[in-house]
């Protein structure tokens, strides 16, 4: 799975991707948007970051989905279809009703992913055309704290970070609470 593949191995395959394999497919079929390399482009280096962060995180909430899904019992869809219930009927009363418990825990579970980056990916992916564009909170942070050695400043933006995550993460459970009934704390 993505999730079990480490930063940097990841890092140089999704690179070779956005500039090569992309370019080489923009190339060959003239589609405007592969023919120059998105590690060129402050724009699209961006949405690579974002891109392959997404794959990283697919597998890991997909297996968590499929374990929400097993869970459904087969005896209430089927005494819904004997009622008479619509596909979207079951789908709206049964399912996601059911599923509320598994939806809350992963929307706690990105919430907390929001604040955090793939530094590794960051690094590998960023030149000096694009950096600017990039830059996420914990390059900040290192950018301030190890290159311009502004300690206080570093620590400062780290514990606003920290903060900022758990209030997110107390908003977060306190809506799964009211959504769900139940919270992680």
């Amino acid at each position: 799975t993505p999730n079990l593949i480490g930063g940097i191995v990841l890092g140089y395959i999704w690179q070779f991707v956005f500039s090569r394999a992309f370019v080489n497919i923009g190339e060959s079929t003239g589609w405007g948007l592969f023919e120059i390399s998105w590690l060129s482009t402050p724009g699209k280096a961006f949405a690579a970051l974002v891109l392959v962060t997404v794959w990283q995180l697919s597998g890991y909430m997909i297996l968590i989905y499929i374990a929400g899904f097993m869970g459904l019992s087969e005896d209430v869809m089927e005494a819904a279809s004997i009622d008479g219930a619509t596909h979207m009927q079951k789908i709206r009363f049964i399912t996601i009703p059911a599923l509320a418990p598994t939806l809350a825990v992963l929307l706690i579970m990105n919430s907390g992913w929001i604040f955090n980056s793939n530094f590794e990916e960051f690094n590998l992916f960023s030149n000096s055309v694009n950096w600017q564009k990039m830059e996420v909170l914990d390059v900040y942070v290192y950018r301030y704290g190890l290159k311009m050695l502004d300690y206080s400043y570093a620590t400062a933006v780290g514990i606003i970070k920290t903060a900022a995550s758990l209030i997110m993460f107390f908003t977060v459970n306190i809506v799964a609470k009211r959504v769900n009934g139940r919270s992680l704390i």
